[in-house]
């Protein structure tokens, strides 16, 4: 048993303790929210029918969509270019490794149409949730050509502000 020493302890006094207790007490009050990793409901829910403008980004990711069909169709020339090289000259069609310009043809061709239909889509089905997110994959697949990298990489910034998410994906198709 401790001694007394004629020093008694008042604990309602103390400042700290007073500051432990007071952390505990807001500590063990209950929250509002349900479930505290989940973040609560919104109160301002936009009325239905009453959605934000995405500040022109639609605009702009229609330009964009444009641009890369007209890339697209360039591919496409250039494999017609190369078509057309190898047929008329029979010095290449009689080489073994003529071939490979045909090769060439194809895979530009191909990628050129494939790409051009993917874009084209992109200019038409761009709103909702599934067009923002078919807008994010069209936006970064331009990414992967440096010769797009001054418009996908602000379209993406633009693309990606929670403004202009909300009034893309909240706009019906």
């Amino acid at each position: 048993m401790p001694q007394d020493c004629g020093w008694k302890y008042n604990q309602n006094s103390d400042p700290v303790t007073k500051s432990l207790k007071d952390a505990v007490r807001t500590m063990s009050t209950p929250s509002p929210y349900q479930n505290p990793y989940k973040q609560p409901r919104s109160r301002n829910r936009p009325i239905q029918g009453n959605y934000p403008e995405p500040s022109g980004v639609l605009l702009l990711f229609r330009i964009y969509c444009g641009f890369m069909v007209l890339f697209s169709l360039a591919l496409i020339g250039i494999a017609a270019m190369f078509v057309v090289a190898y047929l008329s000259n029979p010095q290449v069609q009689n080489d073994p490794d003529g071939f490979i310009v045909i090769v060439i043809a194809l895979i530009y061709g191909g990628s050129g149409i494939v790409l051009g239909i993917i874009y084209g889509i992109g200019i038409f089905f761009c709103k909702g949730k599934k067009g923002w997110v078919y807008g994010i994959v069209l936006i970064v697949i331009g990414m992967t050509s440096c010769v797009s990298w001054p418009f996908s990489i602000p379209l993406i910034i633009f693309w990606l502000k929670p403004e202009n998410k909300r009034g893309i994906t909240q706009q019906p198709n």
